[in-house]
């Protein structure tokens, strides 16, 4: 069987990452610079060398084949080079001057992808780089439709992050795919070992498209075991209908798409103007037609099984012209008009098949726009972006002169003495528009300046951008907010001596915990933990890695903060004041969970687990926004275990996926089961397998204007408890001061806060259910024991209706009859 890797796209995804900084010039009279030389050596996680790995080399310019050294030039691509690593695992450039910016990936069989990039504007080139690469397994199946017949043709792109240099915390996704053979078979062989299982799409345009994370368990193939996982594609839904001029005549030949998550549908339309979309998923989505000579047009249209054919009428297109000139009014040849706004937010396919980029006049011109509003991003190449100017169709043309990009130089100085700092952080940002996050600062463009002088660019419109400087032995310190249209702007920064946080991770034996994962949890960050890990796309705090033997140091700041720190032997939480300068903080170790998830006496086989907890209580009484989640897959007998959890109160629940727009992926009900564990303790949890079914069917009140999209609604069950209430008026007793706290040491205050802890005990230990509904109001809820229950109905936002503590009791009932339902008949909508 023949696959086929889309390296390419992987160097792509490398490449196309903002750069809006730059650092680190050469010294004042150096202008002939020594010859410069890279070495990348590739080895094992143990060290050993791996020989003849294929490097993927992208450059501005392209690294020449004379460049390489040692190892082997292969061939040049369009955006680069390929290489391959000698039998020492070793590759060497040697230049005169290498490209100041490049990125590399690495692939080598039995192995992850490697990915690592460098910006010599940023931070200096180092001279050699050992990519320590991850074993792999290879996961593999055979796709097959509903008849069980063999797909071929099939796309599946598997998805994971490469493996990067130590302390790089950019998030970065593999973006390969291969396809399936004609027996429907696939398979790739560059999982990580460390994943137990790796999440995968599955595109074919005959066919709805395919997402799920596959357990190596089932979808593990081996040279000798081919694996036995078998995906079933469903035809999915045709979406129909007629593409019209305004006179009624049909368009032929008119392109209709739309866009599921990342797979493109697209048709033409018939000489009758009629076009059939097949293999469409079952959500909202945009669908948008176009044709030569006609407007743009789409539509927002809800996929699924009741869904009307949708019809299109395309006027005359509308005609759109636009400058872009320099400060003299030169016309700025090959500037992009990057189109970001229609209707609401984009998912920019709407406008990939128009070309957006102004000719050698600094022109460009539309002539099949859309006769509304749309906006567009202005940019000049290596100039200032104008970020969401509004376009509307019309004969007068617009002329864009975009401003100089926001340069920001300066020195860096110790502020007692005037003396040079010449090794410090620096970091851009811009000032968030919502308080309470204040800042979001570009930790994928932070860099280290070995000089005092440092760099900074922008070059997007807008306003509060700022840089921020941090050195050891000195207190973090930040600028003044600047404009886009302030151009170059000397600022220089003026250090106050602190002594530095420094301290060392270890394990709970003592052993060092070298490249630990820190985040400094001020009032500004967000800090999410997934599976034992910083999650990268949804951390924004100050980050850094202990080094090879736990050792950090962090520089001083105005207020005081906490630590998370993360690593595989376990975790820690600790306030900045509780530590003295080489303290070692100790890692607590990681809990773990097993247990199994039936629903009624079968397993669920092969059901995502959500596992969510640990308790992050600030020292200073500040709020902190740390979350910590993890997951975890069941195996054919509903097994399932995690071994990276946090220690306190947690939930286990079943993923159900719920989209805003969309509603719920299916119409399913999860045990919501809380559990407590103690640091380093192994806890057993068990979601349904007892209790009975609860069956219903939701209705609209008589009044309501228009039907109910039952797929939006969610619903919420709770065990009905009685609360306390004090045998008193507390409310007439807290109007005198201290008379509530002294009845509360009275015998009766004392049964009541008895009373009190008891229900707050209960509450934290009950199981609740959460449930979505069909499409025609049915609801199903699985193994709910007997007791009181509380039920809640919630539509999503801009739906009118809810129910809101609605009571019903389940039965104690012979085990004979366990099997029968509870059905709460019709309950209408408040």
């Amino acid at each position: 069987m023949k696959s086929r890797t889309s390296q390419a796209a992987c160097l792509l995804v490398a490449s196309l990452l903002p750069m809006i900084l730059a650092s680190g010039r050469h010294a004042e009279g150096d202008d002939d610079p020594a010859p410069q030389s890279f070495e990348l050596r590739v080895v094992d996680l143990e060290g050993v060398a791996v020989p003849g790995a294929a490097i993927y080399i992208r450059s501005r310019p392209k690294v020449s084949a004379t460049a390489i050294v040692v190892g082997k030039f292969a061939k040049a691509n369009s955006y680069g080079i390929e290489a391959t690593a000698d039998s020492n695992g070793i590759l060497r450039l040697e230049a005169n001057s290498l490209p100041r910016d490049f990125s590399l990936s690495i692939l080598a069989e039995g192995f992850a992808p490697f990915w690592a990039e460098f910006d010599q504007d940023r931070e200096s080139l180092p001279e050699s780089l050992t990519a320590s690469i991850e074993p792999a397994w290879t996961v593999g199946g055979v796709i097959l439709d509903a008849g069980r017949h063999p797909v071929s043709d099939a796309v599946v792109g598997p998805s994971f992050q490469y493996r990067k240099p130590p302390g790089n915390t950019r998030a970065l996704h593999v973006g390969t795919s291969v396809k399936t053979d004609e027996f429907g078979r696939w398979q790739y062989g560059h999982v990580p070992v460390s994943k137990l299982d790796v999440h995968v799409t599955v595109n074919h345009p005959d066919y709805q498209p395919f997402r799920m994370a596959l357990p190596r368990s089932e979808f593990e193939s081996k040279p000798d075991h081919p694996s036995p996982g078998t995906i079933t594609l469903t035809q999915g839904y045709t979406l129909a209908g007629f593409v019209r001029d305004p006179a009624g005549n049909p368009i032929k030949d008119a392109t209709v798409r739309t866009k599921f998550l990342n797979e493109i549908r697209e048709t033409k339309s018939d000489e009758y103007g009629r076009y059939q979309l097949t293999g469409c998923d079952e959500r909202h989505c945009r669908v948008v037609v176009f044709a030569k000579g006609r407007a743009l047009e789409m539509k927002d249209v809800g996929i699924g099984p009741e869904m009307e054919p949708v019809d299109f009428v395309l006027p005359k297109g509308g005609h759109v012209k636009v400058r872009v000139v320099d400060a003299d009014g030169n016309g700025l040849p090959n500037a992009s008009i990057f189109l970001q706004r229609w209707r609401g937010r984009v998912d920019y396919f709407e406008f990939d098949h128009v070309d957006c980029h102004t000719d050698e006049h600094g022109v460009w011109e539309w002539n099949e726009a859309p006769l509304d509003t749309f906006e567009a991003d202005i940019g000049p190449r290596g100039g200032m972006t104008m970020v969401r100017q509004p376009i509307i169709a019309r004969e007068a043309e617009y002329v864009f002169q975009p401003p100089p990009l926001l340069v920001i130089t300066g020195r860096v100085l110790d502020a007692e003495s005037g003396e040079p700092i010449t090794d410090y952080r620096v970091t851009p940002g811009h000032r968030n528009d919502n308080p309470r996050i204040g800042f979001d600062w570009y930790r994928g463009e932070s860099y280290t300046s070995k000089t005092s002088n440092y760099r900074v660019q922008f070059d997007r419109s807008g306003v509060g951008y700022l840089v921020r400087i941090e050195a050891a032995g000195y207190r973090v310190t930040q600028s003044r907010d600047f404009n886009s249209d302030e151009g170059d702007v000397t600022y220089d920064f003026r250090l106050e001596r602190a002594a530095s946080l420094t301290g060392q991770i270890v394990d709970a034996k003592g052993q060092t915990a070298g490249g630990a994962k820190l985040a400094i949890a001020d009032e500004h960050a967000q800090i999410s933990i997934d599976n034992g890990e910083m999650d990268d796309s949804s951390t924004y705090a100050t980050r850094l890695d202990a080094d090879a033997d736990g050792k950090f140091s962090l520089p001083a700041r105005d207020d005081p903060f906490h630590i998370v720190v993360v690593h595989e032997h376990g975790h820690a939480f600790v306030f900045s004041e509780s530590i003295e300068p080489g303290d070692k903080i100790e890692l607590t170790p990681w809990s773990s969970i097993k247990g199994t998830f039936r629903i009624g006496a079968k397993p669920a086989a092969n059901t995502r687990l959500n596992i969510s907890g640990g308790t992050f209580r600030p020292a200073n009484g500040n709020s902190v926004r740390v979350y910590a989640d993890a997951d975890a897959i069941t195996d054919e007998q509903g097994n399932y275990r995690h071994d990276r959890i946090f220690d306190g109160r947690g939930l286990v629940d079943r993923e159900i996926i719920v989209m805003v727009e969309d509603g719920a992926s299916e119409v399913a009900s999860t045990p919501r089961v809380p559990f407590t564990v103690a640091p380093g303790e192994r806890v057993t949890v068990n979601l349904g397998g007892t209790g009975r079914s609860v069956t219903g069917h939701l209705q609209c009140p008589n009044d309501n204007g228009k039907p109910i999209a039952w797929n939006l609604a969610t619903m919420m069950v709770r065990k009905r408890l009685v609360v306390p209430v004090p045998p008193v008026d507390r409310q007439a007793m807290m109007q005198i001061p201290g008379q509530w706290e002294a009845w509360l040491r009275t015998p009766l205050g004392i049964n009541y806060l008895v009373s009190v802890q008891v229900y707050e005990r209960q509450q934290a230990e009950a199981v609740g259910y959460f449930a979505t509904v069909g499409r025609d109001g049915s609801f199903r809820i699985d193994d709910m024991p007997e007791g009181q229950y509380e039920l809640d109905v919630m539509m999503q936002p801009g739906h009118r209706g809810s129910i809101r503590g609605y009571k019903f009791s389940i039965p104690l009932m012979e085990s004979e009859r366990v099997q029968e339902p509870v059905d709460l008949g019709v309950i209408t909508l408040e």
